[in-house]
Parts: C-alpha cells; sequence; structure tokens
C-alpha cells in the first residue's frame, strides 16, 4: 500500500504545518504536534528537553502512532516530525530510500509505502489523506493498484496464478491448498507457497473462500428437564418456602427452597412490572409444589 502525498492539497505555511508530518534528518527523536494522529496518549516520568530555534521546549507527554511507534507529543510544537535516523532503526535500512526522479523520500512500514516529497520551502513531508479538508478522520485504504508496488512484476503474475488456481479448485480454504502445495499433490503446479501469501498480501483476503464460511451456527437447544417431587417427600403439614430475588446480568431470577425437603427452584422473572412479574412467577412456584 502506498500513501502519497497529494500535490497542491496542503501548503506548508500557517496552520498547514500542523497536518504534515516532515522527515527530518536533523532531529534525533520524534515529536507530534497533531492530537489526531496519535492514540493513548499518556503523561511519563521522564522529561524530555527539545532544543529548537526558538528555545528549548520541555515535554512529558507521549503517544502511539499506528505505523512508527512511540513518539513525543506536546501541542506547542510546531508541526509533526519523524527522525530520519530514527526511522531508519525502525524499519531497516532496506525499507528507506530517496527517489532522485521523482524527488521524494520513500518509508516501506507495515506493508505501507509512505513517500514524503518537497515543498517549496525544501521540507519533505508527508500529510495523510482528509487532513486538510477539516475531517479527523483518516482512512487508510488498501488499494490493489497501490499494493502492487510492493512487489515486482513477476511476483504479481504469480499472485495471480495462486489465486485463478483457488477458484480452480472450488474455492477451498487457502492454508489447506497451500499444504497441498507444500506436500507436492498438485502435478504440475505453475505456483509455489510464496505465490499465495503474495496474493493475499496484494491482492487482499479471496472473497469467496469465506463465503459461507463465517456464518453463525445454530447452537445446540437446551432441554428443560423438571422433576416432579414424589408425593412422600412431603410432609403432612403444609410446606414452607424461603425466596429471594437475585440477578445475573442484570437478568432478575426467583429463587425459592421448601423447608424439610429442600426443594430448590430457580425461574426467570418476566419483563414488566415487578409486582407483575413476580406475582407470575410464584404462582409457577406454587403450581410444582400443588
Amino acid at each position: 500500500m502506498t500513501v502519497p502525498t497529494k500535490k497542491g492539497t496542503c501548503l506548508l505555511n500557517g496552520s498547514a504545518l500542523k497536518t504534515a508530518v516532515l522527515l527530518d534528518n536533523q532531529s534525533t527523536t520524534h515529536v507530534f504536534a497533531k492530537k489526531d494522529y496519535l492514540q493513548s496518549i499518556h503523561q511519563v516520568d521522564q522529561q524530555m528537553n527539545l532544543s529548537t530555534n526558538g528555545g528549548v521546549l520541555q515535554l512529558n507527554q507521549q503517544g502511539k502512532t499506528q505505523n512508527f511507534g512511540s513518539v513525543w507529543y506536546d501541542s506547542r510544537a510546531i508541526t509533526n516530525v519523524l527522525s530520519f535516523s530514527v526511522v531508519r532503526e525502525q524499519v531497516g535500512p532496506e525499507n528507506i530510500g530517496y527517489d532522485p526522479v521523482e524527488d521524494i523520500y520513500w518509508v516501506h512500514a507495515n506493508n505501507k509505502r509512505f513517500e514524503f516529497r518537497r515543498s517549496e520551502e525544501g521540507l519533505y513531508y508527508w500529510i495523510p489523506d482528509g487532513a486538510c479538508d477539516g475531517s479527523k478522520q483518516h482512512s487508510f485504504l488498501e488499494l490493489q493498484e497501490e499494493n502492487q508496488k510492493l512487489c515486482t512484476h513477476r511476483d504479481y503474475q504469480q499472485a495471480l496464478k495462486a489465486r485463478k488456481l483457488l477458484h480452480a479448485a472450488g474455492h477451498p480454504d487457502p492454508n489447506d491448498l497451500i499444504r497441498l502445495v507444500n506436500a507436492n499433490q498438485i502435478a504440475n503446479c505453475p505456483v509455489t507457497a510464496q505465490d499465495f501469501h503474495t496474493a493475499k498480501r496484494v491482492l487482499g483476503p479471496d472473497i469467496s473462500s469465506l463465503k459461507g464460511k463465517a456464518t453463525r451456527r445454530k447452537p445446540t437447544p437446551s432441554v428443560t428437564e423438571q422433576v416432579e417431587v414424589p408425593p412422600d417427600l412431603y410432609p403432612d403439614e403444609k410446606v414452607a418456602l424461603c425466596l429471594d430475588i437475585m440477578s445475573v446480568n442484570k437478568i432478575p431470577f426467583l429463587s425459592t427452597i421448601s423447608k424439610k425437603i429442600h426443594y430448590r427452584t430457580c425461574l426467570r422473572l418476566k419483563a414488566g412490572k415487578k409486582a407483575d412479574s413476580f406475582s407470575a412467577g410464584l404462582d409457577n412456584v406454587l403450581r410444582v409444589h400443588n
């Protein structure tokens, strides 16, 4: 997936700096100023003194980004900064680089490609989609055309063959078909197990293989067995009942137990008025003993 910056959507001046994410090779840490880009913002015990052109900024809050781990947060910061050296350590040197033709820095993180373009001021920035339209929600959709950029042309063609084989086999579980391929159970198979994984990463999960396999199954019906009290157990005098109302997950139940024979009942009370529900439940319990 490629998450590019759309040209002409935002200019890096004034409040637009709050929406931009800069890739800075002169910074030693990540610092964000826009709260909407972070999750789980919390105060930490340690404090960091950030030296800037405007003086020293004391930071004691951190938040978590979706793709670049924990960052420092302060709403007083001018913009959102990703440290080039820290990003390189996080994603690895092979997943960060510069394209001299497009004049962009690119970063691969979590199966996504982030492109940092050069602004008129000479800053390399990336702006999430929807950051300039006043919306606080940012949606990163995985498009098939964008996912193709994460693999070579040959890998993409092999992924198409793997998906075609899955359909020809009658849409089985992909894991079952992968086991058959690994066991050489398919003669002259043109694809490998890696091609199935590439197909899932680039093309997404196969919808046909999911249909009919995630439906709700009919539960086993519960059978209520009511045991009648043998007449020989009843005493000659009247039966004394001890009763109480209890709740399970806010659902009321009428619980009773009789003295001497110690016969216990538990009946769920119906929704409605408390007096009517209690009266109907007690009537059902008395019918058991009569």
